[in-house]
């Protein structure tokens, strides 16, 4: 999963071809892979960004969330699926009603993506987070 600044619609159809594009051959790896909570609670963690980590919400400010994911010891299919839930999750924040700006990040992954002008603000925005859920091992 890309890094997307994203409020549009998900399209369920488009996210289950692109993931079985990138779990082919991974098949039955994914599908034997289970997640507990305290798992889940380990490797991820949601964060508040920007004005909304500063806690500085006026009526018209956005709610800038960032999810980050610790991928070390995961095989490809079982990093897509930690995306794929990530990317359900926005998708039934949209459907109630919650309009969020959100970016994903995995741990030690390169952040050389962050240094065109348009994408520069994004790194001052993490550096000032604010953790909602999840790890703290995985925002620091």
């Amino acid at each position: 999963m890309k890094s997307s600044e994203d409020t549009g619609e998900v399209n369920s159809e488009k996210l289950g071809d692109a993931m079985y594009l990138r779990c082919e051959g991974s098949y039955f790896e994914v599908r034997d892979y289970r997640i507990d909570g305290e798992e889940m609670q380990r490797r991820v963690a949601l964060f508040a960004r920007g004005g909304y980590g500063r806690a500085e919400l006026s009526f018209a400010s956005d709610l800038d969330t960032g999810w980050c994911v610790d991928t070390r010891g995961l095989t490809a299919g079982q990093a897509e699926i930690y995306r794929e839930m990530i990317l359900r999750a926005e998708a039934l924040l949209h459907e109630g009603g919650v309009e969020t700006v959100h970016q994903y990040f995995e741990l030690d992954e390169d952040l050389s993506r962050f240094t065109a002008p348009e994408t520069l603000h994004t790194i001052p925005s993490v550096l000032e987070a604010r953790l909602l859920a999840g790890s703290p091992e995985a925002l620091e």
